[in-house]
C-alpha cells in the first residue's frame, strides 16, 4: 500500500483517538487547559530533535544568507507562529470547549468536514482555482471535474444590440 495513504489513515486514527480521549476527559480538566497539555506533550517529544537545529541557526544565523533573507526569515517565523497558534492552540482549545457540549461522534463528524467547508467557502469567493486549468471552482460539481463554467459563459453566443 501506498505510504502516503497509510500516513493519512493514521493520522485520521490519531485525530479520531484524540476527540474521544478529549471528550472523555474534558469533564474533568478545563478546555483551554487540556489544549495547553496536549501541545506541552507535543512540545516535549520534538523538542529534543529541535534543540540541535536551533542552537546551529542560534551559533550562527546569517551563515549561507544575505542580511534581507535573515530578516524574511525571521518575519516568515512570526507569521508561521502566528498561524499555528491560531490554527492549532485556538482550534483545539475551541474543540474542547465543543466537546463539553457535544459526543465526540458528532464532533469527530464536525470537524472532519472542515476540509470540505474550506473549499466550498473558497469556490464561493471565487479564490479556488483547479490545479492545472486555470479555471475557477464550480461547487455544484465534484472537486475533481474541470470547471467548464468559464468556458461555457466565453463561448455562448452575444445577443446582438440594435
Amino acid at each position: 500500500m501506498n505510504r502516503a495513504l497509510l500516513a493519512a489513515a493514521a493520522t485520521g486514527v490519531q485525530v479520531g483517538a484524540a476527540i474521544v480521549a478529549s471528550r472523555f476527559v474534558v469533564g474533568e480538566v478545563p478546555p483551554l487547559t487540556l489544549a495547553l497539555m496536549r501541545y506541552a506533550v507535543g512540545f516535549l517529544c520534538l523538542a529534543p530533535f529541535a534543540w540541535p537545529v536551533f542552537m546551529l541557526f542560534r551559533a550562527s544565523p546569517s551563515v549561507g544568507r544575505s542580511l534581507s533573507a535573515s530578516v524574511s526569515g525571521v518575519k516568515d517565523l512570526a507569521v508561521m507562529a502566528a498561524l499555528g497558534i491560531g490554527q492549532f492552540a485556538v482550534l483545539i482549545a475551541l474543540l474542547n470547549f465543543g466537546l463539553q457540549h457535544v459526543g465526540a461522534g458528532r464532533a469527530a463528524l464536525i470537524f472532519s468536514l472542515f476540509p470540505l467547508l474550506t473549499l466550498l467557502l473558497s469556490a464561493a469567493l471565487g479564490r479556488t482555482h483547479h490545479a492545472g486549468t486555470g479555471h475557477r471552482a464550480c461547487c455544484c460539481r465534484s472537486p475533481a471535474w474541470p470547471c467548464r463554467c468559464a468556458q461555457a459563459r466565453r463561448a455562448a453566443p452575444r445577443p446582438l444590440v440594435g
